[in-house]
């Protein structure tokens, strides 16, 4: 995929900054590259919850992500702001949404390009809090299983993601992130959710 090559190849470009992790304090990052691994679920509009009797098929999507900092909000100490780039894959998943006519099996599939800011709003010693809010560019491939009624779900689509993460940084570089997603406008019909962890160097 293109985008993918393009992201692969700003992170590969971007300087990394290694930093010294203090006992009491959260090491200074000015730069940072990632990888991520986690579930995205895509729910189409307009349709009901998913089947509580029945499972869905989540499986592990690979997430890619720089930044870099821009400064600090004058909050408190400040808070440190970063801008990042990132990529997201939607594995192939099925999940069951009740229907007006029953039950359909969605299954969907995609990727995802983002641009966000970053901001750590609470930095407890080496544990960082932080939020994200961005725009991003997702295409969906969606389908229902034959005989099933068909819900419109697929599409490309621009629209808002956001995130809230807990971060925390190892000494020589290292960070641990688990974080929740969302993106608004998967496709022009459905928006998606996810949790991953990553690590950030």
């Amino acid at each position: 995929m293109n985008a993918r090559n393009i992201l692969l190849a700003a992170a590969a470009a971007m300087p990394i900054l290694s930093a010294e992790a203090g006992a009491q304090s959260a090491p200074a990052r000015d730069h940072y590259v990632g990888v991520s691994l986690g579930a995205l679920l895509v729910q189409p509009e307009g349709v009901g919850g998913t089947d509580a009797t029945r499972e869905a098929s989540a499986r592990g999507s690979l997430g890619l992500f720089a930044g870099t900092r821009l400064g600090s909000l004058p909050v408190g100490a400040g808070w440190p702001v970063f801008a990042e780039l990132g990529f997201q894959d939607f594995a192939r998943h099925t999940v069951p949404f009740r229907t007006g006519s029953g039950t359909s099996d969605l299954t969907a599939s995609g990727q995802s390009v983002h641009g966000a800011v970053k901001v750590d709003f609470w930095t407890p010693g080496n544990f960082a809090l932080y939020g994200k809010l961005g725009v991003a560019h997702t295409s969906i491939k969606a389908s229902t299983r034959p005989g099933q009624p068909a819900i419109q779900a697929g599409g490309e689509a621009v629209g808002a993601i956001w995130a809230l993460g807990v971060q925390y940084d190892f000494a020589g570089g290292i960070g641990l992130r688990v974080e929740w997603i969302g993106l608004e406008d998967a496709s022009p019909r459905s928006t998606a959710r996810g949790l991953s962890a990553g690590l950030a160097y």
